[in-house]
């Protein structure tokens, strides 16, 4: 009781509890939102990265750690709570937050650019179709391009493999990041023109490729075309029969330079 002109004096012992109370208060109600982000989290995690075994595991693993740290405290039901663990757990939930946000932007990503994929497909199949139509009237497998010196014949069977190569992919292959094939599709089929040039001056150089051991011995030995268009198909379909043509040069400089030092 208090009396006019008089200050009132509160029990010490009531602003301590209420100070208490409120600390609490606030933790719980810490608590129970990062709970309810927990449990959003693990809908999200196992609907959006069901794919992704190795990152869901992650991302689990991390919630299970937050978790036990906010049912120890939800259990004691205590004020002197640790801050530190609490922000620990809270640190954990938000890194799994932003790494799953971040997964769901990168799906809806990749989800437009897949749209890509066939259309680059259907551009390559039209450029060798349109090709091969326009240049049957004018172009025979005695047509050489000029300064690089390869028939047309060769340049469009490399063309051919590279796409042979890239429908391959797609129907045997497990498929990666829409990204990462998008890459893929703009540099193989250059890359197939390629080494389907190099293989052709390989067999013409008459390296051992073919068996033939000096180059008069190619000049001199008719290759047919089909033999050449084959090897610049595959040339350029295969990575293997480009490594073992290039092992292949590389070997016989190495032995034509030991043979003239010696």
């Amino acid at each position: 009781m208090s009396f006019d002109g008089e200050e009132s004096e509160e029990n010490p012992k009531i602003e301590e509890f209420r100070d208490k109370s409120v600390v609490l208060s606030s933790k719980q109600k810490k608590l129970k939102i990062l709970n309810q982000n927990i449990d959003l989290f693990y809908s999200e995690i196992a609907e959006k990265l069901y794919d992704n075994d190795l990152l869901q595991a992650d991302l689990f693993f991390r919630l299970e750690g937050a978790k036990r740290i906010i049912s120890v405290y939800s259990d004691t039901g205590e004020s002197d709570i640790d801050e530190s663990d609490l922000d620990k757990a809270d640190f954990d939930i938000r890194r799994v937050g932003a790494v799953l946000s971040r997964e769901i932007q990168q799906q809806k990503w990749e989800a437009r650019l897949r749209f890509i994929v066939p259309i680059l497909v259907f551009v390559y199949t039209a450029i060798i179709v349109g090709i091969i139509f326009i240049g049957s009237n004018t172009w025979d497998t005695e047509t050489i391009i000029p300064i690089i010196d390869i028939p047309v014949f060769v340049l469009v069977w490399s063309g051919i493999g590279s796409l042979a190569t890239i429908l391959f992919r797609f129907y045997k292959k497990q498929q990666k990041s829409a990204s990462d094939e998008i890459r893929w599709l703009i540099a193989r089929p250059i890359i197939g023109i390629i080494t389907g040039a190099v293989v052709y001056l390989a067999i013409i150089s008459g390296l051992t490729f073919l068996g033939l051991t000096n180059i008069d011995e190619a000049v001199n030995q008719k290759i047919s075309s089909e033999a050449i268009a084959i090897i610049a198909f595959l040339g350029s379909f295969s990575d293997l029969v480009f490594d073992t043509v290039i092992n292949n040069i590389i070997g016989g400089f190495s032995q034509q330079n030991n043979s003239s030092s010696s």
